[in-house]
């Protein structure tokens, strides 16, 4: 029988109810939660727009000028090289019709997760942390 000592009552119960206590330990862990899951490799929001041109069959060329930026831009932006400005997300909505709102979250969401996997930049986080619990 497993120890019931020092856990709170309603893990008693579920544990009493024959689910297993590394479920609960799991259930409980918000980094086990598949909403907190993070993406191995995370999607740019240009990926999705290069997608989306190329199922409509519309060139990036003659869609930038048509926008009126430029085409190595518009080029580095879809391939991952640049960052969607919301006034280029705004643009794509209004050519496309393709919400600007979710493609700025995914970008957001993209560049945390590239400032999470770059060490350098992690290791000052560390140092600023330390320091920052001095005062």
């Amino acid at each position: 029988m497993q120890r019931l000592g020092n856990i709170k009552s309603y893990e008693k119960r579920f544990i009493k109810a024959g689910w297993s206590s590394s479920i609960f330990l799991i259930m409980n862990n918000p980094q086990m939660i598949a909403n907190n899951l993070k993406p191995f490799q995370p999607t740019h929001p240009g990926e999705v727009l290069k997608d989306e041109l190329e199922h409509r069959g519309i060139s990036q060329r003659g869609f930038a000028k048509e926008i009126g930026i430029s085409y190595s831009a518009f080029n580095e932006m879809l391939n991952g090289k640049r960052s969607l400005s919301p006034e280029l997300a705004m643009m794509m909505e209004a050519a496309l019709g393709v919400d600007a709102a979710p493609l700025l979250a995914m970008q957001n969401e993209y560049d945390m997760l590239m400032a999470e996997r770059d060490e350098s930049f992690m290791e000052k986080l560390r140092k600023i942390r330390r320091i920052a619990a001095l005062f």
